[in-house]
């Protein structure tokens, strides 16, 4: 709702403002410099004003900014070289600690009762870097950072989803992710000298909109799957696919086309 605060002077203005969504709104727009300045000192004062009236927005806002090393830190060059695609040192202190963080918040999540939805959403929007109310994953989940996926509107995942994401994975709106269906990021050398130096690298995987990814399927780093997609149960996605189809097959290949309407 930025739009409704257009003739807004941010830097003089933005203390006026008591309701939780017009901090919000003013907040972010401190943060991503869309005022006369990017101002941090206002952006987090404005998100922790909104925090604290129960906006979840800024709640989630304010613990990614928490979580995100500051520019020039030693740990925000292995963070920018990971999620950048550059080689990076995988046993570096600062990814260790962040992932054993991780690994804390989804054992809490998988140990949830499945008919506590409220408390299981809620966690699963403190632990993605995109999601909202109407976000489903069925218990267990496994993720390495969880801050660097990001899923649509209306994303279901079954059973046993596993998600290593050094690199964005990012999923689009109405998307349908089968039992034990694994999605990677991370990439390793084939020298057996090189792999054992624990350096790494990763590439993004995308998935667009309205896409069913069947039971058993494997994404490789690197993979853009369309929108309107199906994938057979069992694929293995080494390469991309274009929207409007289905694919099956190990490597995964393209069997049909949607008929145009």
């Amino acid at each position: 709702r930025i739009e409704l605060f257009p003739a807004m002077d941010c830097n003089n203005d933005y203390l006026i403002y008591s309701d939780a969504e017009a901090m919000f709104s003013v907040g972010k727009r401190f943060l991503d410099g869309d005022c006369l300045e990017k101002d941090l000192v206002k952006a987090r004062d404005l998100l922790s004003r909104a925090a604290s009236l129960g906006h979840i927005r800024a709640q989630e806002l304010l613990r990614t900014m928490e979580e995100t090393p500051s520019e020039g830190a030693p740990e925000s060059q292995v963070w920018n070289d990971m999620i950048s695609g550059r080689e990076y040192d995988a046993t570096h202190p600062y990814l260790l600690e962040k992932l054993n963080a991780t690994k804390d918040r989804i054992w809490e999540y998988n140990k949830l009762r499945p008919s506590m939805l409220k408390e299981r959403n809620e966690l699963l929007r403190e632990l993605l870097g995109q999601s909202d109310e109407d976000t489903f994953i069925n218990q267990p989940f496994y993720c390495d950072y969880g801050c660097n996926i990001c899923v649509g509107r209306r994303f279901f995942a079954n059973f046993n989803f596993t998600v290593l994401d050094e690199a964005p994975v990012t999923v689009g709106d109405d998307c349908f992710i089968g039992p034990n269906v694994s999605i990677y990021t991370a990439c390793h050398s084939t020298d057996p000298v090189e792999r054992n130096s624990r350096r790494e690298w990763a590439k993004p995987v995308t998935i667009g909109d309205n896409v069913w990814i069947g039971g058993s399927v494997t994404i490789l780093p690197g993979v853009t799957i369309g929108s309107n997609v199906t994938i057979g149960a069992g694929s293995v996605g080494v390469k991309d696919i274009p929207d409007g189809c289905v694919a099956v097959g190990n490597p995964c290949r393209v069997v049909k086309f949607l008929e145009k309407e």
